[in-house]
């Protein structure tokens, strides 16, 4: 039987990118006028069927349909953990798919994060778009879209947002929804409360602590104390033995925590228990509703969106950006629901 052509089978036999031969099978600007008849002549000869159709030798832009796209969903090894990744990719994968588009998945390890490197994969089969996820350092973000290739990132470094995006973001509303976890831990009786996470380390952890900064400063008045708790610089990541080193020098513990996830809030409250055992009880609130996290914290608040929804709008961002290469970059928000208990 014969083989299907796809866009890779074009960009392989004219010595071009695929990520050129998208562009131009999608009607993007940028491209030469020699360039662009070299593809659609090739596409012809192929026959190759774009949008339901044999590739046209006109300018006219494809409708809505069958896009073909390849899109690389850039993680770390462990996004495929727990609950929460797994269901942001099922949703990417049933949007991609009416498009007949495919993800792949390419793992970013430690040591090409050090050494500003990417795996063969994805260099030795340029896609037609990259959605990141997960947290990197701010280099290595540089370094991703230094590929000059459409590019949708779940979060971000804080430094890469606001006037120096490099990309699309799609993210939560996290401060009003801090805000309100701090309200309510103040409204409990509570007074001396730490925020626990490395606010630096991405854009959602930076705007949680600042929903919980601006509740703790409004109630500065009435006794409020704030208390960060910054693990960045230590080699284990939030764990309970440094919670309990950063504690142990502190006069006045806190009696509540609000957490950067439901994962350092599990960590918080284990405290509580040997051999640690600094509190008898403990308030503790997390991030993103978590059942595994925080099915043994009792009275738990936390906040909950919609992951499907996050999935869905990755890969509609993913997909107009290809398609509209030169236009701003945008930040997308998904409402979030704080839970009190």
């Amino acid at each position: 039987m014969r083989t299907k052509p796809t866009q890779a089978m074009i960009a392989r036999e004219l010595n071009l990118s695929r990520n050129t031969v998208s562009k131009v099978l999608n009607n993007i600007p940028g491209i030469t006028e020699a360039t662009r008849k070299r593809v659609l002549d090739k596409a012809a000869e192929l026959n190759y069927r774009h949008n339901t159709a044999v590739v046209p030798h006109s300018p006219q832009p494809p409708a809505l349909g069958c896009l073909n796209y390849d899109i690389v969903f850039l993680c770390h090894a462990h996004s495929f953990a727990g609950s929460f990744w797994p269901e942001i990719i099922k949703s990417m994968e049933r949007y991609l798919e009416q498009y007949f588009c495919t993800i792949r998945f390419v793992v970013v390890l430690p040591e090409h994060e050090r050494g500003l490197s990417f795996p063969l994969t994805l260099t030795h089969n340029q896609p037609d778009g990259i959605v990141v996820a997960g947290l990197f350092d701010q280099n290595y973000y540089r370094h991703v879209a230094g590929l000059n290739l459409p590019l949708v990132s779940y979060d971000t470094a804080p430094s890469l947002f606001h006037n120096n995006m490099i990309c699309d973001v799609v993210m939560v509303e996290n401060t009003s929804a801090t805000y309100r976890l701090t309200r309510h831990m103040l409204e409990k009786g509570h007074r001396r409360i730490a925020f626990a996470g490395d606010r630096d380390s991405c854009q959602s952890f930076f705007e949680r602590w600042q929903g919980y900064h601006q509740a703790m400063q409004e109630a500065a008045g009435d006794g409020a104390e704030e208390l960060l708790l910054d693990f960045s610089g230590t080699a284990e990541y939030y764990t309970v033995s440094d919670f309990y080193r950063q504690l142990s020098g502190v006069s006045d513990l806190p009696t509540a925590f609000v957490c950067g996830n439901d994962s350092i809030a599990r960590s918080a409250y284990t405290l509580c228990t040997p051999p640690f055992q600094l509190y008898s009880t403990l308030d503790v609130c997390g991030f993103d509703n978590t059942k595994a996290f925080i099915s043994s914290i009792p009275h738990c608040s936390t906040v909950e969106f919609p992951l499907d929804e996050v999935g869905q709008a990755l890969a509609e961002s993913i997909l107009w950006r290809i398609k509209n290469p030169n236009h701003a970059f945008r930040s997308i928000r998904i409402a979030s629901s704080p839970i009190l208990k």
